[in-house]
């Protein structure tokens, strides 16, 4: 019986099949095992795909980056704080 191929994920310490590694980063399986077989490990056995090859998953997971990134600029604004906060007055 073949001895099915592991790693260990870079971000959890956890020993992963292939499959279970494009699952969990949405890369297909295809894709990780190439990767295994020429000998990636680590970050560069789950690198996001470039260009059309980038799954579905990955590309949702790029865009809630972007959004959590630019809510986060946001919310250090003035704007986004109390008028409390920036020294205004209490109208009643």
């Amino acid at each position: 019986m073949p001895k099915t191929a592991t790693a260990t994920d870079p971000n959890t310490g956890e020993e992963l099949t292939m499959n279970q590694f494009a699952k969990r980063y949405g890369l297909h399986k295809e894709t990780v095992y190439y990767r295994y077989k020429k000998g990636l490990r680590g970050e560069a056995l789950i690198a996001p795909a470039i260009g059309p090859q980038m799954s579905e998953a990955q590309r949702r997971r790029e865009e809630q980056k972007a959004r959590i990134a630019y809510i986060k600029q946001a919310k250090g604004s003035a704007l986004a704080r109390p008028l409390s906060k920036l020294g205004g007055e209490r109208h009643a």
